[in-house]
């Protein structure tokens, strides 16, 4: 039966779960999308709350991992990390379904906790039923690459971008738009010795323009959500050139993949990412991104409008009808 969604103003998201003690006590489950996965002390005690909750509710709640390091304890951690790390494990322990966004997500996580009978399933980071595709335009000569996401050195390497552009024919670069979609220089700016400012973003964006590409960004810091969907206008392929060592798509969620499906994205993918074939519907797959690139340059393919079928509600609905089931053979 249905229930109204209940919409949680937390106080203090350092205690958002002890409101939830409160409030959400009527309810058959509880869909968790974000768990309190930081490692920093300051979050201990809504941790601990979290806990609390997941002892008293556990069997109602489903649970979106989003970086299964989080919980994952090594023998480098501090004392200290390694308590909330086994606080989180003792917490996932007692809920009833793990969620994660693609299959390569889930069996990294499952393997790393290998003695662990964990139920889990795989949600797509989307509210859509379905992604329509646009059929791509190969008579077109211009070309829009979207990199979503703030300028992030941690998270994307732009070094090996501008080491793939550069393997680009000149002749090519004319007609290809690198379009930085999301926060820019002015907030990601470090300060040097003297106290000035000097923008980190500037020094990639300069050698890709200089090597004959047009380069788009919004220049400035924070932007809303409605400006990043504006930037999304016009983009033809999401770039990944996510950091390797960063363990995306392995160990944590990624959002170009969130990103391509709310905006009906086809993306130009590291084949190493996707090991299950999950996103071959909506990508064009490269060893190295120069290579994806040309794929694209020179029309290897036939990218018709297409509608992928996302599958949440059937995944869902199979989540709970299971546990349904499992409670009645309990009852008997």
């Amino acid at each position: 039966f249905k229930k109204k969604n209940k919409i949680i103003n937390a106080f203090s998201h350092k205690l958002f779960f002890l409101r939830c003690f409160f409030i959400l006590k009527k309810f058959d489950y509880y869909f968790i999308t974000y768990a309190p996965e930081s490692n920093r002390i300051i979050f201990f005690i809504n941790l601990i709350l979290f806990y609390l909750f997941c002892l008293k509710n556990g069997n109602k709640i489903i649970l979106r991992i989003a970086d299964t390091e989080k919980y994952v304890i090594k023998k480098k951690d501090l004392f200290y990390v390694r308590f909330l790390k086994y606080i989180k494990y003792l917490s996932i322990k007692k809920i009833k379904f793990l969620v994660f966004e693609n299959k390569t997500l889930e069996k990294s996580f499952k393997k790393k906790f290998k003695r662990d009978n964990f139920n889990s399933i795989v949600i797509r980071p989307t509210n859509k039923n379905f992604v329509s595709l646009k059929k791509y335009n190969k008579n077109s000569k211009l070309i829009t690459l979207g990199i979503p996401g703030a300028i992030d050195k941690m998270r994307r390497d732009y070094d090996y971008l501008v080491r793939e552009l550069n393997k680009i024919k000149i002749k090519y670069r004319e007609n290809i738009t690198i379009k930085f979609i999301g926060s820019s220089n002015k907030i990601m700016s470090n300060k040097n010795f003297k106290g000035s400012t000097l923008s980190i973003s500037d020094n990639f964006m300069d050698k890709i323009s200089k090597m004959g590409f047009r380069v788009i960004s919004n220049n400035k810091g924070f932007i809303s959500r409605n400006e990043y969907s504006s930037m999304m206008k016009g983009v033809d392929f999401l770039i990944d050139i996510n950091q390797k060592d960063q363990g995306y798509f392995f160990s944590k969620s990624t959002g170009l993949v969130t990103d391509s499906y709310n905006f009906s994205k086809r993306m130009i993918l590291n084949k190493h990412n996707d090991p299950y074939l999950e996103f071959n519907e909506m990508s064009i797959y490269y060893k190295n991104l120069s290579d994806g690139i040309n794929k694209v340059i020179h029309k290897k393919f036939d990218l018709k409008s297409k509608k992928i079928i996302i599958g949440n509600n059937f995944n869902i609905n199979k989540l709970l009808i299971n546990s349904i089931w499992r409670n009645t053979l309990s009852i008997k």
